[in-house]
This record gives C-alpha cells, sequence and structure tokens, in this order.
C-alpha cells in the first residue's frame, strides 16, 4: 500500500529509499552549511531539505543523526529469518532429485525424515 506525504511524494511502507536518494539529502544538508565532526546544522535546514525534496523534516534529521554517528549513508541490513533446511539437508535433497528427478514431494518428505532420524 502506498502513503502519501503532505508534499505529494508517494512511499511504499516497509520499503527503504534508494542510496542516491539519502546521499542526497545528506549532500543536501552539507551544502547548507552542516558539519558532520560536531553534528551540527543550521537551524531551519531539515526543514529547507525537506522542502526541497519533498519529504518530512524528521526523514531528513533521521538521516543526519545516522550519518554523523556511523559515518554511511547506506540503510543498516535487517536480518531475516533463520533458513528452514541446513546446507547438508539441501544437498540431500538435491541429491535425491538427481538420483530420481521424478520424486514426488511425499516421498521425498519420507525419506528425508528416515534420514534425518538415522543421522542423530
Amino acid at each position: 500500500m502506498e502513503r502519501q506525504n503532505k508534499y505529494g511524494r508517494r512511499f511504499k511502507q516497509g520499503f527503504k529509499l534508494s542510496d542516491d536518494f539519502r546521499t542526497l539529502t545528506i549532500d543536501k544538508c552539507l551544502e547548507y552549511g552542516g558539519n558532520s565532526d560536531n553534528q551540527t546544522i543550521p537551524r531551519g535546514t531539515f526543514s529547507k531539505v525537506s522542502e526541497e525534496l519533498k519529504v518530512t523534516d524528521f526523514f531528513v534529521r533521521k538521516m543526519w543523526k545516522q550519518f554523523c554517528i556511523d559515518k554511511e549513508v547506506k540503510c543498516k541490513p535487517h536480518k531475516g529469518l533463520q533458513p528452514k533446511l541446513s546446507n547438508p539437508d539441501k544437498e540431500y535433497i538435491l541429491a535425491k532429485k538427481m538420483e530420481k528427478p521424478t520424486i514426488s514431494l511425499s516421498e521425498l518428505r519420507e525419506k528425508t525424515s528416515s534420514q534425518l532420524c538415522c543421522a542423530q
């Protein structure tokens, strides 16, 4: 679902903005006199940059703080879910598929569960 901010820019919730756009935001803050070494920025810069790029003040402020602390513009990685199968399990399934390409899912599950029981 897309959302629209007060400036008319559309965003998809849960999707990050591009690294180019993040870099542009920081460049604008530095252009208006921001100093990342001591984390200072002239009054009114956040609102100027936000109006110019059609994003919220909060986004610009958050990007500036993150840049001052990490000295990076890239988005921090988020760890996903744990994989359901380990590498040995994947290799075993692939070997069974190569051995018999027409094997059904139920047969594969049965052989995998019996192989896992015997391995323990």
